[in-house]
């Protein structure tokens, strides 16, 4: 499964075993001719960090792991994980090498990463105003464009901040025991048309507002509360509207 291979600092490869063959597309004809060669099978854009590592290798005897590219015989492009160590001062056969092959891995992860960009889109782009806060202090850490957009302190100072200052920045008489409830006890909250008031418009002038919400526990990877998320829907305009018929 791990490629191995003795070369030195002239880059040509002298002895490998197969799995690195196969990485590679060559075969031991071509390896024995001197067609295998670690500066050609190394991507270009990585060139510079051949060089690096040929100098840590220099001076401390050894090179720790690190992902790079190498190109295939056929030119297709593969990510490996290489290390390597000087086993002595043979010019041409000095240097021990192994590479394993992560292009599967690197595959999933970007897979993972794209999925996880796409769920922030969505989740920014939600027509719910979405607030997701963390620790015993609830610090708003991600606040969705239309959470945002409910008031005018702008991403910046909003994000980083323990809710309680959060409220006193915009005004607003909204009860935080509910929150730090949830938080100690797990137990969701939920309400229709909750009523607030906050200075919207950072003008100094409190408004009357009316929201649907619901407040859920997060947890972290061992299944422990560690925040609090609430989806808020502004249903202001509804409440008033029934008021007036």
């Amino acid at each position: 499964m791990i490629g191995l291979w003795l070369t030195g600092l002239d880059g040509e490869i002298v002895q490998a075993n197969d799995a690195f063959l196969d990485m590679l597309g060559y075969s031991r004809a071509e390896l024995e001719e001197g067609a295998v060669n670690w500066k050609n099978i190394t991507a270009p854009d990585y060139s510079e960090v051949n060089q690096e590592r040929l100098k840590v290798l220099k001076e401390a005897g050894w090179c720790p792991p690190c992902e790079k590219q190498y190109v295939r015989k056929d030119g297709q492009r593969i990510n490996v994980m290489v290390a390597s160590a000087m086993l002595s001062d043979d010019p041409k056969a000095g240097i021990m090498a192994y590479a394993l092959d992560i292009t599967l891995t690197k595959q999933v992860e970007d897979r993972i990463r794209e999925q996880q960009e796409e769920m922030m889109r969505i989740f920014m782009e939600a027509p719910a105003c979405i607030v997701i806060r963390k620790g015993p202090e609830l610090k708003v850490t991600i606040v969705n464009n239309a959470a945002l957009a409910q008031n005018k302190l702008g991403r910046a100072n909003i994000e980083g901040t323990s809710t309680a200052d959060y409220f006193k920045k915009v005004g607003t008489n909204f009860n935080l025991n509910i929150l730090k409830e949830v938080y100690e006890t797990g137990k969701p909250f939920k309400q229709n048309a909750y009523h607030v008031q906050y200075d919207r418009n950072g003008d100094g002038q409190v408004v009357d507002a009316w929201f649907d919400i619901v407040m859920e526990p997060t947890h972290d990877a061992a299944g422990s509360i560690d925040g609090v998320v609430t989806y808020t829907f502004d249903v202001s305009d509804l409440v008033r509207a029934n008021e007036e018929l």
